[in-house]
C-alpha cells in the first residue's frame, strides 16, 4: 500500500498475491497436491519468453526479475517480483507461450502448481474465477499506468521512478514517507529498468548521491531523501 498523497504505488503493482489467498480447503488441497518448492541461485531462469507454460510459480523468498529480450540479447526489466507474488497467470490461462522471462535476483525459493491442477481448480472455484478476472483487469490498468508515467520523461526521471517503485516494493507496511528504506539490485539490472546504458545509471547515481537523495554501496541503495525524490518526478 502507498502513503496517502505520494507515490501511487497500488496503481503500479500487479496484487498477484491476493489470487489464492483464503480461498475453499478443497480448492486449496486441490492446488497443493501436485505442488513442488524449489531453491534457485541468484541468476537463474525458471522460464523463457516463447516457451509453453508448463503452469504457475509462486515466489515464496527472494526476488524475481521479470524481463523481455530484443534480438540482440538486450534486456529490459519489465516487473519485479517480491515474495507472494504469482507468475504465468496469463500464460496459463490463455494457454499461450510466456510473453517474458524470469530470472532470480537474489537466492530464492519458488513454487510451482502443474498447469492442470491449476485450470482444474479455476473451473471448480467461481472464487478463484471471479479473482482472476480482477487481476487480469488490474494488470492491463498497470500497464496503462505504467506507459502514462513513464512517457516523455528524461532518463533521470525513469530512473527515479524505478527508485521510488523499489522503494515502494522493499518497505516495511510502518515506514513513513520519512524513514530510510535499502533496496537491493545490481546497477546493470536498474539499467535494464531503466532503458538506459549502465554507465548513464551509474552517473545519475552518483548525481543523487552527491545530492544526498541516496547513498550507494555496491548493490545496496538506501533512499536518504524520499520526499525530494518524489518531487523530482511531480508527486
Amino acid at each position: 500500500m502507498s502513503h496517502p498523497e505520494t507515490f501511487p504505488s497500488d496503481k503500479f503493482d500487479l496484487n498477484t498475491s491476493l489470487v489464492l489467498k483464503d480461498l475453499p480447503p478443497d480448492i486449496m488441497k486441490l492446488l497443493e497436491r501436485n505442488k513442488t518448492t524449489h531453491t534457485f541461485k541468484k541468476g537463474q531462469i525458471f522460464f523463457r519468453e516463447h516457451s509453453f507454460p508448463a503452469g504457475i510459480y509462486i515466489l515464496e523468498n527472494g526476488m524475481v526479475k521479470k524481463y523481455k529480450s530484443d534480438s540482440r540479447g538486450n534486456e529490459y526489466i519489465i516487473y519485479i517480483c517480491t515474495p507472494g507474488d504469482i507468475m504465468g497467470l496469463q500464460s496459463v490461462l490463455s494457454t499461450e507461450r510466456y510473453l517474458d522471462s524470469a530470472a532470480t535476483l537474489a537466492d530464492s525459493e519458488i513454487s510451482f502448481i502443474p498447469r492442470e491442477d491449476f485450470l482444474e481448480a479455476v473451473n471448480l472455484s467461481p472464487q478463484l474465477a471471479s479473482r482472476l478476472l480482477k487481476i487480469l483487469s488490474h494488470e492491463f490498468g498497470v500497464l496503462i499506468n505504467t506507459l502514462a508515467l513513464q512517457a516523455q520523461r528524461s532518463v533521470k526521471e525513469k530512473l527515479v521512478i524505478n527508485l521510488v517503485t523499489l522503494r515502494e516494493k522493499f518497505r516495511q507496511p510502518e515506514d513513513t514517507p520519512q524513514d530510510i528504506v535499502s533496496i537491493s539490485i545490481s546497477r546493470a539490472d536498474l539499467a535494464c529498468m531503466t532503458g538506459a546504458t549502465r554507465e548513464t545509471v551509474v552517473r545519475l547515481l552518483g548525481e543523487l548521491k552527491d545530492d544526498r537523495f541516496i547513498s550507494a554501496s555496491g548493490a545496496r541503495i538506501a533512499i536518504l531523501d524520499y520526499p525530494a525524490l518524489l518531487n523530482i518526478v511531480g508527486f
